[in-house]
């Protein structure tokens, strides 16, 4: 049977109105507390859909802690809120949580579309086919909030439920297929420069990069060709054609505005981009 609750949560001062379901973790509405008439509980327990209008704060505090704040010992948990007017867009992976690292996963302000993708081991912008009706094209660039927590020992399940809630609770879907497209395949060309790169014993497989510098410990080449993909260095989807698994240590430079630079800085790794088509992983929102 439909049941309905509501409360008040104070943060930082100010007071926030909570209605929500037997389930408490899908609130209803956060609004004020003027908002939550005898008519739209009737409305909820009748089991139809309400619209309120967000209680707006000025955030003073740590985002993160003011509307994602659980205690330690919580096994699992997921939460879906609307957008948190006067915030940024933002996500937090705890990788450095003695707690939920690897087992826990935030979103401040986020897209439907950017979310999928994150579920999906953050797919470029570029892997993805937009099949959406009117309806879900709007509910694609809809922002919402999310926190998803997976029991111990379940840390390589949370990219897989969170693609599964956001599958249930959602009008939008979206799912891997295979497509035939257009790509640059990254290639070693030169074996002879490859005992030149310093290999590692660094199993980190960390890189930093920006529109003309790339640097990595411990990485493989397929993080090149993720790193020229990702920061849209070249126009099509890059995939790593090398068939090397070996780690290294890699570190170079170029000046994009110079025509052939990022092309040499590859060639004095040995690595080439060739044009080609080849069937590869693309989200398809539906």
């Amino acid at each position: 049977m439909p049941s309905a609750m509501t409360g008040q949560i104070p943060e930082g001062g100010q007071y926030h109105a909570l209605l929500g379901s037997i389930l408490p973790e899908y609130p209803i509405a956060i609004t004020d507390p003027e908002n939550i008439t005898n008519q739209v509980i009737a409305d909820v327990l009748a089991g139809m859909r309400i619209d309120l209008p967000l209680k707006a704060d000025i955030i003073t505090k740590d985002p993160w802690s003011t509307y994602f704040r659980v205690i330690d010992t919580i096994k699992e948990k997921f939460t879906l809120l609307p957008k948190i007017d006067g915030l940024p867009s933002s996500s937090r992976n705890y990788k450095n949580d003695s707690i939920f690292k690897d087992r826990r996963i935030s979103m401040i302000n986020i897209s439907l579309e950017l979310a999928y993708r994150i579920a999906y081991g953050e797919l470029p912008y570029g892997r993805t086919v937009d099949l959406t009706c009117k309806d879900n094209a709007i509910e694609k660039s809809k922002m919402y909030c999310i926190d998803l927590i997976v029991p111990k020992g379940q840390e390589a399940e949370l990219l897989p439920t969170l693609r599964k809630h956001l599958q249930e609770k959602l009008t939008l879907k979206a799912n891997l297929e295979k497509r035939l497209k257009p790509v640059y395949v990254l290639t070693a060309v030169d074996n002879i420069k490859f005992p030149s790169l310093k290999r590692s014993n660094s199993t980190k497989g960390d890189f930093q990069g920006s529109g003309d510098t790339f640097s990595g410990e411990g990485i493989k080449l397929r993080h090149v060709a993720q790193y020229l993909e990702e920061f849209g260095l070249v126009d099509l989807p890059v995939v790593d054609g090398t068939n090397n698994t070996e780690r290294y240590n890699i570190t170079f430079t170029f000046i994009p505005e110079k025509k052939g630079d990022l092309e040499k800085s590859l060639a004095n790794l040995g690595l080439k981009l060739t044009k080609s088509e080849r069937e590869i992983d693309m989200l398809v929102f539906r």
